[in-house]
């Protein structure tokens, strides 16, 4: 009884607080104090001596993003730059002249930022495609995706800890490697794992990009930055597909945002790169040089970061579905650009139910209490251990979708140093009898209990080797919100920090890694499966020359590489390929020699080989 009068006291509670909008947004007028709320922060931007000399003429505006939480209220995100690309930032409300559908708005306010106090969530879409090495790469010298690299760091320092981001990368194909995360850290390291080589996929990586911000829910300001040096080579997709999924994504939800594109040197398709970013509110910008990438990146974060917001109230308020053109422009400046945005009208029946949610949500939560004063929830957690050394190892959460494990970047829990994994090693999916270990190959099997196994029905407390890797499987139930753990797609090797070579060779060798090589087998590529021999002495690889011939592998250059097989010992060069060679995913430096041995995975072109 004292719970059930507890819990009515708190619904009154709940319900005297629900806000009223009582008041025609229209005639709500910012207080003295709020007039310059909307106007950017000091933070990251230079500052013109005389401003208002300098903007009369050549000022370009963009709308990145529009919030309508409060419509017919709409909030607007605006930058403004000059013709060199700096941010103006001496603007009062009442020069701003907006319009929808070519009708003029009244009452264009400053918005109360402190009520849409919203993060950033930054993209970064990154060529990774061969050409990223430059035209003639030199041992200590940066390559353009090394200075890339460096922005991108440099960047992300500037952010804060509540700003999110996320990595795609693309070559001959478009990976996922960092999902959107608050983690910082987690994109710095992966950054160091990136290496060039392959085909350009642009218009796929653009489009993996857009799903993955739009798959984060979490409000915020969103942008995304992509940089080619190429034109597209080897996409399924285009740029009208890729315009067509962010515009059907943009007015089905909309939360469309800003696309910034970067084109690196002379050979990038500048005209579709300025359309995409045209046609998104963002912006297009060119580096001639890879060491002014850093100068580049920077422009767009100043950009970010001293955006204007600008409220107003909407001409189609009662018309639902409507489509309403935004166009923002200055007053009194002469060839301004002015900045574009396409919404659909939400309609007041929509923003009527919005505004009574918070009340239906206090009731729920005062029905939740009454239920959990007695009814406890039992969740599982599933998560395997690996051993780095015998006295410590890292945890790595199991989600509903089960893992895969190997040393491709595909895979969710990577280990890419270890000699005897393969790319797509094994998988750990949750069946009606447990959850249920599998390799991909017979010949590379588990190691469990002194017994070679193909699959494994795990019980926790399990301990097995995939690999030269030792894994513990642990399975604990208990009570919701008791040492819960954030399920996460990715898990990368660097989490582990720094494996020296004697810890992930102090575990028990697997049955078939070690030792000289005598033949390497395809996992993958159009030679997937296909096994070639290796001869004592050299083996030249090419795609017309040498002992072994790839020639359907347009990745492949002529000379690719050289196997070499001495009485005890075998070892690989690569021969300056275009699209370069890759030793269990670390790629070789051109003329030097690297030791291989069985259980080794080669990436030669586009294909893998496991040397056996």
């Amino acid at each position: 009884m004292r719970l059930f009068r507890l819990s009515l006291l708190l619904l009154a509670l709940l319900l005297a607080n629900l806000p009223v909008h009582a008041q025609d947004p229209a005639t709500q007028q910012p207080s003295p104090k709020e007039e310059n709320e909307g106007a950017p922060s000091e933070r990251g931007t230079r500052r013109n001596s005389d401003p208002h000399l300098q903007y009369k003429e050549n000022v370009e505006l963009r709308i990145s993003q529009i919030e309508l939480s409060e419509f017919p209220t709409v909030r607007a995100f605006i930058s403004v730059a000059d013709e060199g690309g700096i941010p103006v930032r001496t603007l009062q409300a009442e020069d701003f002249v907006i319009t929808e559908n070519n009708q003029p708005v009244e009452n264009v306010r400053f918005a109360n930022r402190d009520e849409l106090d919203l993060p950033l969530s930054i993209m970064f879409v990154v060529d990774v495609s061969g050409s990223m090495l430059g035209i003639n790469p030199q041992e200590g010298v940066p390559t353009p995706l090394d200075l890339e690299k460096e922005a991108i760091r440099e960047f992300v320092s500037q952010l804060s800890a509540r700003d999110r981001v996320g990595l795609v990368t693309f070559s001959d194909a478009a990976y996922s490697p960092v999902r959107m995360t608050s983690d910082h850290q987690q994109l710095l390291a992966e950054l160091d794992y990136l290496a060039a080589w392959g085909q350009t996929t642009l218009w796929d990586g653009l489009k993996v990009g857009i799903e993955d911000l739009n798959a984060d829910t979490t409000e915020a300001r969103k942008a995304l930055i992509v940089l080619s040096d190429g034109v597209d080579t080897n996409s399924l997709e285009t740029l009208q597909t890729v315009i067509q999924l962010y515009e059907a994504e943009a007015m089905s939800q909309n939360k469309g945002f800003s696309i910034y594109t970067l084109a690196l040197g002379d050979q990038v398709n500048r005209s579709a790169l300025q359309q995409l970013a045209k046609r998104t509110g963002g912006m297009h910008l060119d580096s001639p040089t890879a060491d002014k990438l850093n100068e580049v990146y920077q422009s767009i974060l100043n950009q970010i970061q001293n955006e204007y917001l600008i409220e107003y109230t909407s001409v189609a308020a009662a018309e639902q579905g409507k489509i309403m053109d935004i166009s923002a422009s200055l007053n009194n400046v002469r060839s301004t650009i002015p900045g574009e945005y396409t919404y659909r009208s939400p309609g007041l029946a929509q923003a009527l139910g919005r505004a009574l949610i918070p009340g239906l949500v206090a009731i729920a939560l005062v029905l939740v209490l009454l239920v959990i004063a007695t009814i406890y929830k039992i969740s599982r957690r599933v998560w395997l251990t690996m051993q780095i050394t015998a006295l410590e190892g890292k945890d790595y959460v199991i989600g509903t979708d089960g893992i895969e494990i190997g040393t491709s970047e595909l895979c969710q829990l990577r280990v890419a140093s270890d000699p005897g994994m393969l790319p797509m090693h094994a998988s750990i999916r949750e069946t009606s009898d447990g959850y249920l270990l599998e390799v991909s190959d017979p010949d590379s099997p588990i190691l469990f209990g002194g017994a070679l196994l193909a699959k494994k029905l795990l019980r926790s407390g399990d301990a097995f080797m995939l690999g030269t890797t030792s894994f513990v499987f642990n399975e604990k139930e208990l009570r919701e919100g008791e040492g819960r753990v954030e399920e996460a797609r990715y898990y990368r090797e660097e989490q582990l920090g720094q494996i020296t070579e004697q810890d992930m060779l102090s575990g028990k060798q697997s049955a078939r890694s070690g030792g000289k090589p005598s033949a390497m087998l395809g996992s993958g590529g159009p030679y997937d499966g296909q096994r070639f021999e290796l001869a004592e002495g050299e083996n030249v690889i090419g795609r017309t020359e040498g002992n072994i011939v790839l020639g359907q592998d347009s990745q492949v250059s002529r000379r690719h590489c050289v196997v070499t097989l001495t009485k005890d010992t075998a070892s690989i060069v690569d021969n300056g390929s275009s699209n370069g060679t890759s030793v269990n995913g670390q790629r070789l430096q051109p003329g030097m020699s690297q030791q291989i041995s069985r259980g080794d995975t080669l990436t030669i072109g586009s294909s893998q080989y496991r040397l056996e």
